[in-house]
């Protein structure tokens, strides 16, 4: 009985806070191309970036999300590309998603403006065999559940508008424009992907001769269902060490603000970047989990910024 008590909890939070399909993750700082397509090829290097969440821990058949990114930033002045590769559960409902970003890029003075186009394409599926469905008066006395294995698989289109500055950014984005059918039933289809809309903006403030704040605010919207609002307030040391929380509001309407995050955030080299985040819950989900787990990992192939050596070979005659 308390299996099923927290599936139902499960089902009901999902929709009511994370507006249905779309990934959440709290380190949208450093993963901004996982929402945006504009993103792709922002940066003049190559970056890839890992991302693995744990959402609710200890409460059965909750959310976990593994995210991979390669943002092609050196490939040309104009054109970005990116690919990505995620894999979401919850319950028993799995979902593998391949995208691929291009993004068109416009100098503006000091600032440049990216135009994106995602292409992505999802299989969903949902496994009645998991042993931990539970039915009360057993499978066998219930004939509407059939003990198989569903899926389907949807492709769609997305678009993305990336601005940025020395001091600010924003981005507008849309990643899935169809209402692509993820009903596994052929006939009176009712299960669709709804479009989410996806608003950030930022900007860095020097507090210091080695600190630097950056406020961020991550909107998210999705038709008929409530928005979530997230502000990251977060510091920076010598771009090395990173520290910020984030208040999520939104989701449930009786509760405004709907977790606080803990964010960390480490540049150990040139090249190597890590960030991890717990997300503590304040809404009545909170007694039977015990917060969200974030991992985040990046590689950054930038060029050293050491002087280059050059060999000055010596030829001496006989």
């Amino acid at each position: 009985m308390k299996i099923l008590i927290l599936h139902i909890i499960l089902i009901f939070a999902t929709s009511c806070l994370y507006s249905q399909q779309e990934n959440l993750y709290s380190q949208f700082a450093f993963n901004k191309i996982a929402f945006n397509p504009g993103v792709a090829g922002n940066l003049k290097y190559t970056t890839i970036t890992g991302v693995n969440r744990s959402q609710w821990s200890g409460l059965i058949g909750a959310p976990k999300s593994q995210y991979l990114n390669v943002n092609l930033g050196t490939f040309s002045k104009r054109h970005g590309f990116g690919i990505s590769l995620s894999n979401n559960s919850i319950g028993i409902q799995k979902k593998i998603e391949v995208a691929g970003q291009y993004a068109f890029k416009l100098k503006l003075n000091k600032s440049h403006l990216n135009i994106g186009l995602q292409v992505s394409g999802r299989r969903y599926t949902t496994d009645f065999t998991n042993p931990t469905l539970v039915a009360l008066d057993g499978f066998e006395n219930d004939p509407s559940i059939d003990r198989i294995k569903y899926g389907n698989t949807v492709i769609n289109m997305g678009v993305g508008l990336f601005y940025q500055s020395k001091k600010i950014y924003a981005g507008l984005s849309i990643p899935r424009l169809v209402k692509g059918d993820i009903d596994f039933e052929t006939i009176n289809s009712i299960s669709r992907e709804s479009r989410h809309i996806f608003a950030m903006l930022g900007s860095k403030i020097d507090l210091a001769e080695d600190w630097i704040y950056h406020p961020q605010f991550f909107f998210k919207l999705t038709e008929n269902s409530p928005f979530n609002l997230d502000f990251l307030s977060m510091f920076s040391y010598q771009d090395k060490i990173f520290i910020g929380g984030n208040f999520r509001s939104g989701g449930l309407q009786k509760s405004f603000i709907e977790s606080f995050n803990l964010i960390l955030g480490f540049q150990f080299t040139n090249a190597i970047f890590a960030g991890m985040s717990y997300d503590f819950n304040l809404n009545d989900l909170s007694q039977y989990e015990n917060g969200s787990f974030e991992l985040l990992l990046k590689y950054n192939f930038k060029r050293s910024n050491l002087p280059k050596r050059i060999t000055n070979p010596r030829y001496f005659s006989k």
